[in-house]
């Protein structure tokens, strides 16, 4: 069975941290600047596609009720084009 490639999002303050897992190496790519919804969403998008990524995970932060309703907002907007989403919850990070 083949691994299905990981694209993974770290959302802070004023950048999105993004890295890809891809046979069994993590590769840190740029950060995103925050940029419209849209905007990150093709972003994200393109960079899945351009690493064959058919997952993307995405860290929940703790304590932080707000960005969490962000990243979820976008986690359902991944999945309606039809990419795998998992969550994270990066208390114990």
């Amino acid at each position: 069975m083949s691994k299905s490639n990981i694209l993974a999002i770290d959302f802070g303050l004023k950048h999105v941290g993004v890295a890809i897992y891809i046979n069994d190496l993590i590769l840190s790519l740029p950060d995103i600047v925050y940029i419209k919804q849209d905007d990150f969403i093709t972003k994200i998008n393109q960079l899945a596609s351009e690493y064959n990524a058919n997952t993307i995970l995405l860290g929940i932060p703790p304590r932080s009720p707000r960005l969490e309703n962000i990243i979820r907002t976008h986690g359902n907007n991944l999945k309606s084009r039809t990419r795998k989403v998992v969550y994270l919850n990066e208390d114990l990070t």
